[in-house]
This record gives C-alpha cells, sequence and structure tokens, in this order.
C-alpha cells in the first residue's frame, strides 16, 4: 500500500471516529432535544422564541416572549385573566412535555375555577435567579399581569449572572455545533470539577456580596410590581436534602417584612415521599408528580391570597361557554 493510500485510510479512520464519539455524546447529552438558546446584553441569556421541538413524544414550545408558555399578545384583553410564573429549572421543567408542567397545569385548573380564558406565561431558564428575573421584567415588562409568583430555592440567594459563554450541550445556540470537547469535559469531569471548585471559592469569598445582589434585585422586583398595582406570590421550592427541617431563609424573611404571601412545597413533596412517590427527578428538579405537586401548591397560594376569589367577581366580557373563548 501506497504512503498515500496510508495517510487517505489513517485520514478516514480519525474521522470516522471523531464522527462516531461526536454522535455518541449528542445522544447521550441529548443535545438535539435542548431549545436552543440566545444571549442577551442584561438578562443574560435566554431561549430563543417560537421554537417547537418534539422528541421522544416530548413536547418542548417558546412563544415570542422566549416563554414556555402559548403565544399571547402583549396587552391583555378585557376577557382574559394573566399569571405570569419566574422561576429556573425548576420551573423551566428541561425535558418534561409542555402540558405536564406545573405553568400548564395552572392555566387550565384556573379556567375551570373562574370559566374564563387563562394566560399563565412560564419566564424561566436554566440557572436563572432573581437578577435575572429583574433583567427581564425590565426589557419585557409583565404584560398586563394580574398577579405574579416567584420560586425561588435556597441557592438562589447568590445565583448571579455571570455572562459566561453558554454550554454547548445544555445551552445550545445552533444545532450545527460540535459538542466533543464539551462532552469529554462532562464524561471525565475533572475539568469540570475544577471550575466548580474555582467557583464554589469565589462564591464563599463574596457570599455577602452575591445576598445583597439578589435581595437588592427581589426589592426592585418587588417596587416594579408595586408600582403597577399586581399582586406577588413567593413560592420557596425545597430540595430533596431539605425536606427534614423548616428553612429559615433570607427571601421568606424578606417577604414577611413586606407583607408579600409566601408558600413552599414542603409539606407536598414530603407528603409524596412518605406514600412511597417520589416527586423528584434529581435533588431538586421535579418530575411530572412533583410538578403536578407544584402546581397545586401555587393554586393554594393564589386562593389563600384572595386572588382567585377576587378574579370571580370580574365580569366575563365573552358570553358562552369556556371553549368558546378565543385566543389572543
Amino acid at each position: 500500500m501506497s504512503i498515500q493510500s496510508k495517510a487517505i485510510l489513517w485520514t478516514a479512520c480519525v474521522v470516522g471516529l471523531f464522527l462516531s464519539v461526536e454522535f455518541s455524546f449528542r445522544r447521550m447529552f441529548r443535545v438535539d432535544c435542548n431549545p436552543l438558546y440566545v444571549r442577551h446584553p442584561s438578562i443574560e441569556y435566554l431561549v430563543q422564541p417560537s421554537q417547537h421541538i418534539v422528541c421522544d413524544g416530548q413536547t418542548f414550545e417558546s412563544n415570542r416572549w422566549s416563554m414556555r408558555s402559548p403565544d399571547f399578545d402583549r396587552k391583555k384583553p378585557l376577557e382574559e385573566t394573566r399569571i405570569m410564573v419566574f422561576g429556573d429549572s425548576v420551573v423551566f421543567g428541561s425535558l418534561l412535555d409542555q402540558q405536564e408542567l406545573a405553568t400548564s397545569l395552572l392555566a387550565v385548573d384556573l379556567e375551570q375555577s373562574l370559566r374564563r380564558y387563562v394566560v399563565v406565561g412560564n419566564i424561566s431558564a436554566v440557572s436563572w435567579g432573581v437578577p435575572n428575573y429583574l433583567a427581564y421584567e425590565k426589557e419585557y415588562g409583565f404584560f398586563d399581569a394580574d398577579a405574579v409568583v416567584l420560586v425561588v430555592s435556597s441557592h438562589d440567594l447568590y445565583d448571579v449572572p455571570t455572562f459566561e459563554p453558554l454550554s454547548p450541550i445544555y445551552q445550545p445556540q445552533s444545532r450545527f455545533h460540535i459538542v466533543l470537547p464539551s462532552g469529554f469535559q462532562k464524561l471525565f469531569g475533572w475539568i469540570q470539577e475544577n471550575g466548580f471548585q474555582s467557583v464554589q471559592n469565589g462564591m464563599d469569598a463574596h457570599q455577602k456580596q452575591l445576598d445583597v445582589i439578589c435581595l437588592n434585585a427581589l426589592r426592585e422586583f418587588h417596587q416594579d410590581l408595586q408600582k403597577q398595582g399586581i399582586p406577588l406570590l413567593l413560592v420557596f421550592h425545597y430540595q430533596q436534602d431539605e425536606l427534614s427541617i423548616s428553612m429559615t431563609h433570607a427571601f421568606i424573611d424578606w417577604a414577611k417584612s413586606e407583607g408579600v404571601p409566601v408558600v413552599s412545597d414542603r409539606d407536598a413533596l414530603k407528603g409524596a415521599l412518605n406514600a412511597g412517590k417520589n416527586p423528584y427527578k434529581d435533588f431538586i428538579h421535579l418530575n411530572v408528580l412533583g410538578q403536578s405537586l407544584l402546581e397545586a401548591v401555587i393554586l393554594s397560594g393564589l386562593n389563600d391570597m384572595g386572588f382567585i376569589q377576587s378574579a370571580l367577581q370580574i365580569p366575563v366580557v365573552s358570553e358562552g361557554s369556556l371553549s368558546e373563548f378565543s385566543k389572543p
């Protein structure tokens, strides 16, 4: 075999191996199932608008406002009730089907209760925190919401935007990119572990500064709501390793001092586990059961704060059955 033929053969083998590993990583990390993201100068990043992805029978949809919700106009019609739910990956639901999300279930239950068309905006993304919610609100507003729900966890007190490059695996900006380097990083872990340790040390060193940033963002977020007369419900989400204790947290203390209603999913999640039903996908994220429990907690919180009773007193402009309501 000539030298040229050997070179061609080796090149073909290397290219074949590269493509094989690349394809394996793409399947391993379900890259084609993850929604596409876009960077933003103030929000940090958000999902690309108007996406429709079907993977293994699970549907992901985003509207024109980069929400994981049905599309709607910015201005609310008179016959409509709107609730905006802000959150991170817990609310986002990752690869869960669109109809399994707590926000989707909430829209259905509220429509049945109120007998009017209801829009629930799922304003969320993986690893978002309160400063991201504030930046989103500054960019897009509250969309004439009748109420806003903010779902937070204990780690959100120090979750601030970093504006680092997006992960080509979990936050791809295009389907046409190479994931092999990131795949090796995730598979072997040592680069990620070293990077996490560096971030963790930095977080420990600047913990108080991060706390101040997040609390100030929450205060400003609430002030913007108050200016528009929109009530806020704070929902505290428990990690599985936190269920054995009743959390004391700066966000909860702030809410109580400001008279903001606070509910948590601790009892609901703990009750499910005690009954032999696991509502978690991992230590923090929720599966289908967990999403339904989160929705029940939100619905209960809205009822306790008097929102549902107030909404029932608003005259329905459109006549006829609920199915006859026209979507904007």
